[in-house]
C-alpha cells in the first residue's frame, strides 16, 4: 500500500501519479494533512498556491529568478540547484519533516521535483552528503541518502554512495558561518573505489545531493575532495538554500 502512495519512487511519486491516484481516493495534502480532491498532486489547493509561491520567490539581492540567479555561486562547485529559498514558513516545516521524521512521502516528490529541475544536465551518477552515524542511529535513517536515491530515480541514474564521515563533529546547524567552514576540514573522505563504475572509470560529471544548503561549506569541501580523486565537474543538488545573512533584509532586486 505504501507504494501505491508514492513513498518508494515509481511513477506514482510524481504530479500525475498522486492525480492518477485520487481517482481512486481521496488524499491527505503533504503539507496541512487535509482531505482534498484538488488535482495539483500531492497538496490541496490552497497549499499549492503556497507551495508555488514559494517556488517563484526571486533571488533576494538580485531579484533574478531562482533558477537563473548566479549569486549563490560556490568555488569548485558548476552549479547549485535548488527549489525555493528557506524561510521560516511552510519551507521550515517541510524541512523538518525531511530532516527530523524522514517523511518519504515528501522525500520521494521533493526529489522528483530536483530531477526535473536538473533534467537538461547528463550527469554521470548521484551522490550526496551523509549525515552523521549518530544521528542516523538516533533517528533511524539518512535523509540526504533518500533524497538521492529519489532524485536517481527519476533521472534514471546510479547512486554512488562513495562520500564518509571521520568521527564527530559539532552540528552545522548551530555554528557560525566561520565555524562551520572549520568544522567541515578533514571531516569527509571520498572512498575511490566506490566511486568508479563497473568499467573502471571515475565519472566525469556528479550531482551532489543535501537537503538544505546554508553557506556551502560542506557541499564545497565534499566537491573539492571528489575533484580530488578525478570528478571533473560538480553540481549540486538540494531542496532549499538559506539566504545568507547579508541577503536576508535585501529583498529588492538591483535597479536595472
Amino acid at each position: 500500500m505504501k507504494d501505491l502512495l508514492g513513498y518508494k519512487d515509481t511513477y506514482l511519486s510524481t504530479k500525475r501519479g498522486y492525480n492518477l491516484l485520487r481517482l481512486f481516493a481521496p488524499m491527505p495534502c503533504m503539507i496541512c494533512g487535509e482531505i482534498d480532491s484538488s488535482e495539483e498532486g500531492p497538496f490541496c489547493k490552497e497549499c499549492f498556491e503556497k507551495f508555488s509561491t514559494l517556488l517563484s520567490t526571486p533571488c533576494p539581492v538580485c531579484g533574478g529568478k531562482r533558477e537563473e540567479c548566479e549569486c549563490c555561486e560556490l568555488t569548485g562547485i558548476k552549479k547549485v540547484f535548488f527549489l525555493f529559498w528557506y524561510y521560516k514558513d511552510i519551507s521550515s516545516d517541510m524541512i523538518i519533516k525531511v530532516k527530523y521524521l524522514g517523511d518519504k512521502r515528501e522525500i520521494s516528490y521533493l526529489g522528483y521535483l530536483i530531477a526535473e529541475t536538473v533534467k537538461e544536465e547528463e550527469f554521470s551518477g548521484v551522490c550526496f552528503v551523509p549525515r552523521m552515524k549518530n544521528n542516523i542511529k538516533k533517528l533511524g535513517f539518512d535523509q540526504a541518502k533518500l533524497l538521492a536515491e529519489s532524485v536517481a530515480f527519476h533521472l534514471g541514474l546510479p547512486i554512488v554512495d562513495c562520500i564518509g564521515r571521520k568521527g564527530r563533529s559539532a552540528e552545522q546547524k548551530k555554528l557560525s558561518g566561520a565555524d562551520r567552514r572549520r568544522n567541515v576540514k578533514n571531516k569527509f573522505f571520498v572512498d575511490a573505489e566506490k566511486l568508479k563504475f563497473e568499467n573502471g572509470k571515475i565519472p566525469s560529471k556528479l550531482l551532489l545531493i543535501d537537503d538544505v544548503v546554508t553557506t556551502g561549506s560542506t557541499v564545497k569541501e565534499c566537491s573539492y575532495l571528489l575533484r580530488k580523486v578525478g570528478v571533473k565537474s560538480v553540481y549540486v543538488g538540494a531542496i532549499a538554500k538559506t539566504p545568507t545573512r547579508k541577503t536576508r533584509y535585501k529583498r529588492k532586486p538591483k535597479a536595472k
